[in-house]
């Protein structure tokens, strides 16, 4: 095949008549097509980068146009959110820091500014994703994408689907067993975790806020769970994590003991409240009766009737008080000049029984009789043989009302 004859037939699969008849007329038309397809091929690279950029590199657009994730420069496709320079906060974001991501469209014949999806992650930090959706219009809140399993210490084994973790709420429906090291933390929960299932942790479990248990708890293998009620007839057992019930108590049965015959052979110190926060104190036998003494009343003066009277000022007067039990005691020695059978003293209210006491006694001249206390308060000396003297009330107690 001659050379002209190959030149026509290159032209005329490119679609293209031949126009010349030489071979050097051929080469020049060839030439010209070539020249076209090179500048084709220039124009489409150029297009390409184009396209790239603003697939790849924030939409073509300078890194410190988007700010505002509910109005970023195009309605789809890849973008950085946030000023580099960071003098501006992103608004309507995760959080306030900077972003790469992109937002996906539903597809026709739906609008990307009705329906769609924005995936984006920090610039920096936490390389976690975040996810919000728009329906109709409308943004839902951004939701943290977990690894799961990469979001735990390193662990020697794990049995089961354990909670998320790292910044979000986690729910667990399962049973599981958490294996660490001895000298390592069983999970790392940095937000509110639920477990509604049993959970076994083989080393320390460190919770660094509050904890909150709805069900009975028991902090050891090989414990049951049983934590009592008042009024049990066991004690809730070893190492037992005690909740209060409804009104806020907690019962505790016996302290330091798991059995009724356990108690202290001797006893040195004591469980006390004070009444301003009421919290648990140990206190010594020293503290306590201190305490007991101080909260006694002092004796007080009775205020005795016409015709009776204090024997001397040698003797103890016609006094009363109340110790730490609450036990109401009389003293003194009263002396009457107009025979008796009658009130010599009225003891005030929170001093007086419930019901009438009668005490025996003998007066000064060998007259037997009562001494009464009534529930109003009067004490009266009733004798078998009325007639003048005196008599001793010392030793007299009871309980009021």
């Amino acid at each position: 095949m001659s050379i002209t004859t190959a030149l026509k037939d290159i032209l005329m699969g490119a679609g293209i008549t031949p126009t010349g008849q030489s071979a050097t007329e051929l080469l020049a038309q060839l030439s010209g097509v070539m020249e076209l397809i090179n500048e084709s091929l220039t124009a489409l690279r150029d297009e390409i980068a184009s396209d790239r950029a603003a697939i790849f590199n924030n939409d073509g657009k300078p890194h410190t146009t988007n700010t505002d994730f509910n109005n970023l420069s195009s309605t789809y496709g890849t973008h950085f959110v946030g000023n580099g320079a960071g003098t501006t906060p992103v608004t309507n974001g995760p959080t306030s820091s900077q972003y790469y991501g992109f937002t996906l469209g539903l597809g026709t014949p739906y609008e990307p500014s009705d329906y769609s999806s924005q995936l984006y992650w920090p610039r920096t930090g936490s390389p976690y994703l975040n996810v919000r959706f728009r329906e109709n219009g409308s943004f839902s809140a951004w939701s943290k994408i977990y690894a799961g399993y990469a979001d735990r210490v390193p662990v020697s084994g794990v049995t089961g689907i354990l909670a998320s973790s790292q910044g979000g709420t986690g729910v667990n429906n399962g049973a599981n067993t958490l294996t660490v090291p001895a000298t390592g933390t069983a999970a790392l929960l940095n937000e509110v975790q639920t477990f509604s299932k049993t959970n076994t942790f083989s080393a320390n479990l460190n919770v660094g806020g509050a904890m909150s248990i709805a069900g009975k708890t028991a902090l050891h293998a090989g414990n049951t769970d049983s934590v009592l009620s008042a009024g049990g007839d066991a004690a809730p057992g070893a190492n037992k994590l005690v909740r209060t019930q409804a009104n806020g108590y907690t019962f505790l049965y016996y302290i330091n003991s798991t059995s009724p015959v356990a108690e202290n052979g001797s006893i040195s110190q004591v469980i006390t409240t004070t009444s301003y926060d009421n919290y648990y104190r140990k206190s010594s036998i020293e503290q306590l009766t201190a305490a007991i003494i101080a909260g006694q009343s002092a004796w007080t003066a009775m205020t005795l009737s016409a015709g009776w009277s204090n024997v001397s000022i040698y003797e103890a007067p016609a006094t009363y008080w109340k110790d730490s039990v609450g036990v109401v005691h009389l003293r003194g020695h009263i002396n009457w000049t107009a025979g008796a059978n009658s009130s010599f003293a009225i003891l005030p209210y929170g001093y007086t029984p419930d019901t009438t006491h009668a005490f025996p006694m003998i007066n000064s001249v060998n007259n037997a009789g009562q001494l009464i206390v009534a529930p109003d308060g009067r004490l009266i000396i009733n004798l078998t043989t009325a007639a003048a003297g005196w008599a001793i009330i010392d030793g007299i107690t009871f309980r009021p009302r």
